[in-house]
């Protein structure tokens, strides 16, 4: 199909056309899986074979699809879910299946997308973790949860890396929505090409519901419609935490994220957040910087930036300053000596209606920073960092120190409010880099101001 003179088009056309195409295995573990392959690796760990599998998107759906067509010709396929069905595969044979992917799906190209793009083939395994770790706190099995929910995200992928030029288009173009561009553009969602893909593989009825079939919804009974139900909902909090930081999908509302939130704590417990952030920890192993913050393990431990400033004396040293002698010690050591052009720390009112501005740091005289409305009704939560995720899609929001080619991000604080800091015009940083000199920052504030 040539893109170019691509017209809205029957979605069946565009199934052919997308599943006769590919998505890339993600650079990172592209790279890995090779390395392991090339020392065969596999044979001595052969665990390793289905939790990298698992780790990534296309080579899930490589194997996946492999899998179906090698049971459909000895057995009949229950109503597995996908990842069910790699699970209950020994692990000689997961490896054959890595070894096949290998040479078929494309190992390099994901390193030639753009920023956007690459991220479609995070956010599955992303989301999918997410979705998989709650499903017991409600109720509903993590295998079916993790496999409807990656699968959910497929249609994005497909349409990013099957569409280039569309996708793009639709991300530049920021007064609708990604899905409503790509909508106008298409003449179908991701979410319908992504239902479109899952019946080609799915035997599942609950599983199909989940992902928003209607014929599939209608032959369920009262049960298993609640647990599609429950599934529809876990596949929506893990798309809408495992997309937070990425403006490409900035909602306007801030609803998404209350109940992201809420949901959250209702399977997980008051500490959700940080407990979700654990739970995750090993399916993300080679997603660390594709993460958004409040989900990434502690930077501090990284070797990625000079930690020399901090140094117990420099620590000392700060704790016997009254706070704003130390804060400005901070930036004089800490953070003139950073890649940051200015940061500010926003805190949220007693209320919860608004975040204001109560320090700032900066190399050039920017303007000031105003105070900006935050929620219309306060929050259930105690935890702050349940807190610090809405402060921050707040900020995101207003335009506050928000990029999209990594040039600022954001560190939660232990109050209630976060640390938002913007790279220097003439600073190259890796995300990594750039991530990690704010965890730094944020720590030595904290430390000063006796948070």
């Amino acid at each position: 199909m040539d893109e170019t003179n691509h017209k809205r088009t029957d979605i069946s056309i565009a199934l052919e056309h997308v599943l006769n195409g590919f998505i890339p295995v993600g650079a990172r573990q592209a790279k890995v899986v090779s390395q392991r392959l090339i020392q065969n690796w596999y044979r001595a760990h052969p665990k390793d074979a289905l939790r990298d599998i698992l780790s990534d998107g296309a080579l899930f759906l490589y194997c996946f699809r492999s899998l179906l067509n090698i049971e459909s010709k000895q057995k009949h396929i229950e109503n597995s879910s996908p990842r069910e069905l790699l699970e209950s595969t020994d692990h000689q044979a997961l490896t054959g299946l890595i070894n096949n992917a290998s040479r078929h799906v494309d190992l390099l190209s994901a390193a030639k997308g753009s920023e956007a793009q690459r991220s479609t083939l995070a956010v599955p395994t992303i989301a999918a973790a997410i979705s998989g770790a709650l499903a017991p706190g409600v109720g509903a099995d993590s295998k079916t949860a993790f496999s409807c929910s990656l699968l959910s995200q497929l249609g994005m992928a497909f349409i990013a890396w099957n569409y280039p030029h569309i996708f793009s288009k639709a991300v530049q173009n920021k007064k609708n929505s990604l899905e409503h561009n790509l909508l106008k553009a298409l003449g179908f969602t991701p979410k319908a090409l992504a239902l479109g893909i899952a019946k080609r593989w799915l035997n599942s009825n609950v599983m199909l519901a989940s992902l928003g079939d209607k014929s599939a919804k209608a032959t369920l009974n009262e049960k298993e419609g609640n647990i599609a139900d429950e599934l529809t909902k876990l596949c929506k909090v893990g798309q809408t935490l495992a997309r937070f930081h990425l403006p490409w999908f900035k909602s306007d509302s801030e609803q998404p994220y209350i109940s992201a939130v809420e949901e959250v704590e209702k399977a997980l417990g008051r500490k959700g957040i940080s407990t979700l952030r654990e739970k995750i920890a090993d399916e993300c192993r080679e997603l660390i910087s594709d993460l958004p913050e409040f989900l990434q393990p502690d930077l501090d431990t990284l070797d990625t930036v000079d930690d020399s400033q901090l140094t117990k004396e420099f620590i000392s040293q700060i704790e016997a300053l009254p706070p704003d002698r130390a804060f400005l010690l901070v930036k004089e050591e800490i953070f003139s000596k950073l890649s940051f052009q200015y940061a500010v720390i926003y805190l949220l009112s007693p209320d919860q209606k608004l975040l204001s501005p109560v320090y700032s740091l900066e190399l050039t005289e920017i303007g000031r920073f105003e105070p900006i409305p935050f929620l219309k009704k306060t929050l259930a939560t105690s935890d702050n960092i349940s807190k610090n995720i809405l402060i921050s899609q707040a900020l995101i929001n207003q335009n506050v120190l928000i990029s999209e080619d990594n040039k600022a991000g954001y560190k939660s604080l232990s109050k209630s409010g976060v640390l938002m800091a913007s790279i220097a015009p003439d600073k190259e940083r890796k995300v990594e880099i750039v991530k990690a000199e704010i965890t730094k920052l944020a720590k030595a504030i904290e430390i000063a101001l006796r948070w």
